[in-house]
């Protein structure tokens, strides 16, 4: 009973933190190949797509596990390493694919 008394709810502050924490280490070194292999000086831009295609090969999950234990959302962790992060999302009237978002990646001094 004890324990229970001192769980809490999360707070805001602690939602990326506690989202991050379930990303497997995998996940992060694709993103970090990703980061590298593409950077130009600036920023890196790299297609979602091809995450997802690293991932299935490293990892052997499917796009389906890749999408709902939300591995993409990388934002918060790159985020507190230094990088301001941004993601292209299809348009409204565009049909959803991995295919049609894409990863910016550039150095948060840059920005």
């Amino acid at each position: 009973m004890e324990q229970e008394d001192a769980v809490r709810p999360v707070s805001p502050k602690e939602v990326g933190r506690a989202k991050s924490s379930l990303i497997p280490a995998k996940v992060v070194l694709v993103f970090n190949e990703m980061v590298a292999k593409n950077f130009d000086g600036y920023s890196a831009r790299f297609r979602t797509c091809d995450v997802v295609d690293l991932l299935i090969q490293r990892t052997r999950a499917t796009p389906q596990i890749i999408h709902d234990k939300h591995w993409l959302d990388i934002e918060y962790l790159f985020g507190k390493a230094g990088w301001e992060v941004s993601r292209r999302i299809p348009l409204k009237n565009e049909e959803f694919s991995f295919g049609n978002e894409e990863f910016t990646f550039t150095p948060k001094e840059a920005t």
